[in-house]
């Protein structure tokens, strides 16, 4: 408890001089995710995303993946929005342009994620398109595959899938994927995971 109540002295601290996000400041003197959302609660984590969103070093960027993550395993939050225009972590994470963090979600967060935010997240990378974002091809494909193996409904209109990608992202390779919807829908959370950390080593 003492623990707790020195951490978020130390966050208010941190907010009010502007000088450090509270999630480096914790981070940096040993605390994990877990305790991030003991210690500050979601409301702060939510306030460190943003200031991390800019982040450009690879330690910063660690953080803000760390950040989203904590945020989708706080139970009392609700994870479509986050402080930034009502968007949530993984949307975030598409604004920011940052597609390692995006995939992270994906592999590492698959059971807090709705087909309607995977659906949004993809419109969002969609606006971007393939000339402005990095890696879109990956990020798309990952986020299609989950929605597939998310689907409640297993008999899902495969050729609708098929159809709606085509004109959405105007990808061969995309294109291709697409036609294993059938089996993406059967895949299970391990498969998926598997898939997403696939796309992760070659960002």
């Amino acid at each position: 408890m003492a623990l707790i109540q020195i951490s978020y002295c130390l966050f208010i601290l941190a907010v009010k001089k502007g000088l450090v996000s509270v999630v480096e400041l914790l981070l940096s003197n040993g605390a994990s995710p877990e305790l991030l959302e003991q210690s500050t609660g979601c409301t702060a984590l939510q306030i460190s995303l943003i200031q991390l969103m800019n982040s450009t070093s690879e330690t910063q960027i660690k953080l803000y993946e760390e950040t989203s993550l904590a945020i989708l395993n706080c139970a009392d939050v609700d994870v479509t929005n986050c402080g930034l225009s009502g968007s949530s972590p993984l949307q975030m994470s598409i604004l920011t342009q940052k597609p390692h963090i995006t995939l992270a979600i994906i592999s590492k967060a698959s059971s807090r994620l709705t087909r309607s935010e995977i659906n949004e997240a993809a419109k969002l990378l969609d606006n971007d398109g393939p000339q402005a974002y990095p890696h879109y091809k990956d990020v798309r494909v990952a986020l299609e595959t989950f929605k597939q193996a998310t689907s409640k409904e297993p008999g899902d209109n495969c050729d609708l899938a098929n159809h709606e990608i085509k004109n959405a992202v105007k990808s061969e390779t995309i294109a291709k994927k697409a036609q294993g919807c059938e089996s993406s829908v059967s895949y299970n959370a391990g498969t998926m995971r598997e898939q997403a950390e696939h796309f992760l080593h070659f960002l």
